[in-house]
């Protein structure tokens, strides 16, 4: 073949060639892919908590602190509170509807919460801090969807100390003794409801409720009257023991938060 040949037949093939490039470019990128997100496996929360004390750890009947009920052991005299914690759940499933978890959490819980009292009759208060660590189980409704809803429970350990103003009414000569609530452990449990929403592959928003009983199973008082500094006195005593009487020390929570998810797969779905 004359080299004349080889020239016409290379400019006839060319345009051919290029023209079913352009057609299978124009096919793959006009295909439509569907992203499927898996389930986490492991989940990282970080919350606030708004405090509320029930049964007898609160004492502020009326918006006032009640000194005599609180000598006489029937309630901790403890209202508002605030606090934060950690919290990480492990997947226990293939469809993640059972976690176990984890918490670590810290709660100031008090008589009065950004409130002047300065004017009250009895001029005492409380203030308790709480350091408890959790383990307990979760289930999750709704885990392939962005909101999911849980509920769980919880067996915890904590450590409670603080302290209280007591005011002693004499007349003119009123006066208040300042006592020392020594670190006490005790356990408990919590109950938990509420859900998170992904607004991200990787993160999500908390919004739940929470009750905790941190000493329903350890409670007990020991010492004297004339103690300024004791271990909480939570249980009953055989003799007249200052602040002692068997109460619990009970609150529910109000937390928010956020998620951070690991673990999460993805399939590609292809439609055309």
């Amino acid at each position: 073949m004359k080299k004349l040949d080889y020239i016409s037949a290379l400019l006839i093939l060319l345009p051919v060639v290029f023209s079913s490039n352009m057609l299978f470019s124009q096919q793959a990128d006009n295909n439509t892919y569907m992203v499927v997100l898996g389930v986490p496996k492991y989940v990282i929360q970080i919350n606030g908590y708004y405090d509320k004390s029930i049964l007898e750890l609160s004492g502020t009947y009326n918006s006032d602190f009640h000194s005599e009920l609180v000598t006489r052991g029937e309630t901790f005299g403890a209202h508002y509170g605030f606090g934060g914690g950690l919290v990480s759940k492990l997947s226990l499933d293939e469809r993640s509807n059972f976690w176990f978890t984890q918490s670590l959490s810290y709660h100031r819980v008090q008589s009065y919460f950004l409130e002047d009292k300065s004017g009250n009759m009895d001029q005492g208060r409380a203030g308790f801090n709480c350091i408890t660590g959790g383990l307990g189980v979760e289930y999750n409704f709704t885990p392939n969807y962005s909101v999911k809803i849980f509920a769980g429970a919880e067996l915890n350990a904590s450590s409670i100390s603080g302290n209280m103003e007591i005011w002693f009414p004499s007349g003119r000569d009123s006066y208040i003794e300042n006592y020392k609530v020594l670190s006490s452990f005790r356990m408990g449990y919590g109950l938990v409801g509420g859900g998170t929403y992904m607004i991200g592959k990787k993160v999500g928003i908390n919004l739940f409720f929470k009750l905790s009983n941190l000493n329903a199973f350890v409670r007990y008082s020991e010492g004297k009257s004339e103690d300024k500094e004791f271990r909480l006195r939570d249980g009953s005593s055989g003799d007249a023991l200052l602040f002692s009487g068997n109460k619990s020390f009970s609150f529910y929570s109000i937390g928010t938060g956020v998620s951070f998810y690991f673990g999460i797969s993805e399939k590609r779905y292809r439609l055309r």
